[in-house]
C-alpha cells in the first residue's frame, strides 16, 4: 500500500506542476516518509492537511 500511496502523491504532485524535478520529488518524498507523524499534535497535523487543501 505504501507504494500505491507514494505514487499517488507523486502523479498529484507532477499533475499540478508543483515540483518538475524528479530528484527533488524523490527527496521531498523521501523526508515526508521519514516523519513520525503520529506524534505531531493535533493541530500540526490539521495545518498540514490545510496546506495540502490550499495547494
Amino acid at each position: 500500500m505504501a507504494c500505491t500511496l507514494r505514487a499517488a502523491c507523486a502523479s498529484q504532485i507532477c499533475s499540478r506542476q508543483i515540483c518538475q524535478d524528479p530528484a527533488k520529488l524523490e527527496r521531498l518524498i523521501n523526508m515526508i516518509e521519514k516523519e513520525q507523524w503520529s506524534t505531531l499534535p493535533a493541530d500540526v497535523k490539521g495545518e498540514i492537511y490545510e496546506g495540502l487543501l490550499a495547494a
